[in-house]
């Protein structure tokens, strides 16, 4: 284990990331993934749109829920992504393995966070 380990941290040495910014990235994940889900949002939505089109305010009502659930699930699947490679990251020992592993885990939670942004 301390070898996988010392393998990751020099890893994280050539990509100019410390081991303290990794930690700190990790919990202000942990917070991001944690948070309930915007339910107010969504009955604002449906608020704007029935005063926008009183006559369509159900459809879109509906569409954006609908939008906002692809949105939640794209969301989970780029956070399981996030989960997987961090476990692969610890027990990997190839070091061109970890390397690329590192490069698609930075991809991924950018992904992550693009989408907490919309």
């Amino acid at each position: 284990m301390n070898n996988k380990k010392t393998k990751a941290k020099s890893e994280l040495e050539k990509i100019g990331i410390s081991e303290a910014e990794l930690q700190s990235e990790w919990k202000e994940q942990v917070k991001r993934q944690t948070k309930p889900l915007a339910r107010k949002l969504l009955k604002h939505v449906m608020i704007l749109c029935h005063n926008i089109c009183p006559g369509q305010s159900k459809n879109l009502a509906k569409k954006a829920a609908e939008n906002a659930q692809a949105l939640q699930i794209t969301s989970n699947s780029y956070k399981a992504t996030v989960k997987d490679l961090e476990e692969k990251l610890v027990d990997e020992e190839d070091e061109d393995e970890l390397s690329d592993i590192t490069s698609t885990l930075r991809d991924a939670r950018k992904k992550v966070m693009d989408l907490k942004d919309l």
